[in-house]
């Protein structure tokens, strides 16, 4: 330092001189501008918490509907499914025993015909059930007399003639 420099021992201090007031570093000096008065305060924080209010009674409204949403997407999904099943000599609570009622159902919903294949035949083999066949969607459909089934003559044409 030179000569000329003249500095002060408050202003080459590192640390900052606290404000007058009660002394505390953990308690600030209060200024009127730096906090509204109490009747402002009051009402900025009824405010605050009303409208705090309304968004938990949305969001609690949201939830429940949610979870109704949710329980009559569940519903059909096991009637559907229950619908499935009535061919195959599994139940829908064996399946559900079996921890495979929701691996059935794609992201969408829909049911993975590939994934109830598998489902319902490890569900028959850990319960010991015997799958019935799959029903011949040609069984019942007779060939009327005189006809080839080949797209030949019908009951209508032979009711006709």
């Amino acid at each position: 330092m030179s000569t000329n420099d003249t500095t002060t021992p408050e202003a080459s201090s590192e640390e900052p001189q606290q404000p007058q007031g009660t002394g505390s570093p953990s308690e600030p000096a209060e200024t009127p501008q730096e906090k509204p008065s109490g009747s402002e305060e009051d009402t900025t924080l009824a405010k605050v918490r009303k409208e705090a209010a309304g968004h938990r009674v949305a969001a609690k409204e949201a939830r429940a509907e949610a979870d109704a949403l949710r329980s009559q997407l569940t519903a059909a999904q096991d009637t559907i499914l229950a619908d499935r099943l009535a061919s195959t000599g599994v139940t829908l609570d064996a399946l559900r025993a079996a921890g495979h009622r929701d691996a059935v159902f794609t992201a969408e919903g829909t049911i993975d015909t590939a994934a109830l294949d598998t489902a319902v035949r490890d569900t028959s083999t850990r319960f010991g059930t015997t799958l019935r066949p799959a029903p011949d969607s040609l069984k019942g459909r007779e060939v009327p007399p005189g006809g080839s089934g080949d797209g030949g003559a019908s009951w209508g044409d032979l009711l006709r003639a």
